[in-house]
């Protein structure tokens, strides 16, 4: 591959953004490994060196772009992942109130019910 400096610059960075928005995410390695085999296949061409280049690029672009996306929606819209309770529970914090105790039935079992046993 002529552009192999590249190439693997590339690469190195692939796998950083990987390593931080998978890998250490879940504890596991196979997208990281799969990667890694993916890009040790031989190249036959330049034309196909230069067009894996490209792909890498754009997959790097992808990796970058999502990750600065969740920072963003994280900093923004910081509720996005919560659950309906917890954003309610944020809600009442924000003005200064506390969530009354709510009505359990029975043979329902929850963390409050749970705490105040």
């Amino acid at each position: 591959m002529s552009s192999a400096k590249p190439y693997y610059s590339v690469l190195r960075c692939i796998l950083r953004e990987v390593n931080t928005q998978i890998t250490k995410r879940n504890g596991n390695p196979v997208f990281r490994n799969a990667v890694l085999r993916l890009h040790r296949v031989p190249v036959s061409s330049p034309q196909e060196g230069q067009q894996r280049l490209k792909d890498a690029q754009d997959f790097l672009t992808y990796l970058k772009s999502s990750r600065e996306h969740e920072e963003l929606m994280q900093k923004y819209w910081p509720t996005t992942g919560l659950t309906s309770e917890e954003k309610l529970q944020r809600t009442v914090n924000r003005v200064g109130l506390t969530m009354p105790k709510l009505f359990v039935e029975e043979g329902e079992s929850t963390e409050e019910t749970k705490t105040i046993n």
